[in-house]
């Protein structure tokens, strides 16, 4: 049990690195249009930066977080339509049962 849920924690882990990294690059690409690289700097350290922002810039930065919020459920949903496609893989029609012998050890499955 201990193993499955260390393999649980690993794979939200990735899931988590994986979606930082399409936010930060997507904030990154779409911000640097309309932003200064420190603005965009600052912003990644903390989004409490945008307040001393213009409010048309601001509700530009927050359309910008939108989106990619977006393509982050997008990756997730790929990665849950995978997991989906290897569960199906893993069933198995005629479960395998384990069967002991006559002197109580356990035989090979059938």
């Amino acid at each position: 049990m201990g193993s499955v849920t260390q393999i649980r924690v690993l794979g939200g882990t990735i899931g988590l690195a994986i979606c930082s990294a399409l936010l930060n690059n997507h904030i990154t690409r779409e911000t640097s249009k309309f932003l200064t690289a420190e603005q965009v700097t600052r912003l990644l350290e903390s989004f409490q930066s945008v307040a001393h922002l213009p409010t048309e810039t601001q509700v530009r930065i927050r359309s910008v977080y939108a989106v990619g919020y977006n393509e982050q459920m997008r990756a997730m949903l790929y990665f849950c339509l995978a997991s989906l496609v290897a569960l199906v893989l893993v069933v198995e029609r005629k479960p395998r049962r384990m069967e002991t012998t006559e002197d109580g050890e356990i035989a090979r499955p059938t």
